[in-house]
């Protein structure tokens, strides 16, 4: 059975121009929230974080990626 992954995004924008910015990089996810990102413990964007069903982080990618990381985080989702 593949693993069921969920995108959500979080900016510290408001959502509208939250959303109009991931648009504008090709990006189309649906579950967008604003967040205060610095109390959430993330320092630098983009981080992103796999997390499971019970909520704990179980891996988290920090800063741009270079192409070997994005497979990486694919290769880890899939």
């Amino acid at each position: 059975m593949k693993n069921r992954v969920s995108l959500i995004a979080l900016l510290p924008d408001e959502l509208t121009a939250a959303k109009a910015y991931l648009r504008t990089l090709g990006l189309e996810i649906q579950d967008v929230r604003q967040a205060n990102l610095k109390e959430l413990d993330i320092p630098v964007t983009p981080t992103v974080l796999l997390v499971n069903d019970s909520g704990a982080v179980e891996h988290a990618w920090v800063g741009k990626l270079p192409p070997d990381k994005e497979a990486e985080v694919l290769r880890t989702i899939e």
